[in-house]
């Protein structure tokens, strides 16, 4: 497994370092098997770099939190949130 530079020094923290990086790995993995089920072959970080662009943010108002908005997704994500069955999960305001 590669693991980029670890730059901690306690050993409680390397390996917790090492932890989330394994968790990343793990994450990845399922999502590209889960994926070519589907028929999608593409990389999982690429998909993930181009769904980058969907943001979840909280609005504020003096202070306190009002809501939570999302941003406009671009109209070119829509085939691939179709090919990955996401879509439904955008439907609704």
């Amino acid at each position: 497994m590669k693991i980029r530079p670890v730059y901690h020094w306690r050993p409680d923290r390397v390996r917790n370092h090492i932890r989330l990086c394994f968790l990343a790995f793990w994450i990845s993995a399922r999502l590209g098997a889960e994926w070519v089920e589907k028929g999608f072959t593409e990389e999982v970080p690429k998909v993930l770099r181009r769904l980058q662009s969907i943001r979840l943010v909280q609005l504020y108002t003096k202070g306190k939190p009002v809501t939570w908005l999302l941003s406009r997704i671009p109209t070119a994500l829509n085939p691939l949130l179709q090919k990955l069955d996401l879509l439904p999960l955008f439907d609704h305001p």
